[in-house]
């Protein structure tokens, strides 16, 4: 019987080294894998968690830049507080354009005043300023307009009557029926004797016929009449004592005209007129 060689340790030494790396080699690709694919995975979250805030903030952007405010809620008081200022405001404007309309109304009337007190202290006819008086105040004062466009008809001037005054003045120093050597020996008689108080203007004839001059330089004919009405001879300055009164009269009218247009800009309605809309 034959019996099979024994192995020499040499072979089997080597053997077993040769297995050990195998057994290595396995392990390390094993191991190699397993930690690239650890690796692999974890870059996959980072770069996850570093992109998804960006875009999460973009889009917030967008949204804050792209969206419109929210709308206040609707709500009955606010509709009606809404509603009261729309209703303040409306009311402020209109008083705004009712006071310019007056101011034009006051100016414009004040303008045709002033125009027809120029061309009666000149003297001239008023032209088409009178259908433009009986227009805007006729309604109201049918008397003022009615002295006034007479008196434009018929005028009388300051000029005129300080003329018409010197040409007077030695026939009012003397009453009727005391012309020549008796007129000036009454007068000297009358100013022989006068008790009046210390401060009382003198009532010598010479005295107010030159407070008279005086007055109607100053445009107060008022007071011009008012010293020749007292004068010994008044009764011969009846034509210019009329004269006088009539531009009284015309001059108080505009006065008076100008003085409603100042306080009230919109004339006040007739009598008739307002009589008819309260009908």
């Amino acid at each position: 019987m034959s019996t099979s060689p024994a192995p020499s340790p040499t072979s089997s030494r080597l053997k077993g080294a040769l297995r050990g790396l195998v057994y290595f080699a396995i392990v390390a690709l094993v191991l190699g894998i397993v930690a690239f694919g650890w690796t692999l995975q974890k870059t996959r979250q980072v770069a996850e968690l570093q992109h998804v805030p960006s875009a999460t903030s973009g889009r917030n952007a967008k949204a804050s830049v792209s969206a419109p405010p929210p709308a206040a809620p609707f709500t009955l008081d606010a509709a009606e507080a809404r509603m009261t200022m729309l209703e303040t405001r409306l009311a402020e404007a209109e008083q705004r354009a009712k006071t310019a309309r007056d101011d034009a109304s006051r100016a414009e009337r004040l303008l045709i005043l002033a125009a027809a007190r120029r061309m009666i202290d000149h003297g001239a006819q008023l032209g088409y300023l009178e259908a433009r008086l009986q227009r805007e105040f006729a309604p109201t004062y049918p008397r003022d307009v009615g002295l006034i466009a007479a008196g434009a008809r018929q005028p009388v001037t300051l000029a005129q009557l300080t003329q018409e005054l010197g040409a007077i003045a030695d026939a009012l120093k003397t009453a009727p029926g005391e012309e020549g050597w008796v007129g000036g020996l009454m007068t000297d008689l009358r100013g022989i004797a006068v008790v009046r108080r210390a401060d009382a203007p003198s009532d010598a004839p010479a005295k107010r016929l030159e407070r008279a001059q005086r007055a109607i330089a100053r445009d107060q004919v008022d007071l011009a009449i008012r010293e020749v009405a007292a004068m010994p001879g008044a009764p011969k300055a009846r034509a210019w004592l009329d004269r006088a009164k009539r531009y009284v009269a015309v001059h108080g009218a505009l006065d008076r005209l100008e003085a409603v247009t100042i306080l009230n800009p919109q004339p006040a309605p007739a009598p008739a007129a307002e009589a008819a809309a309260k009908r």
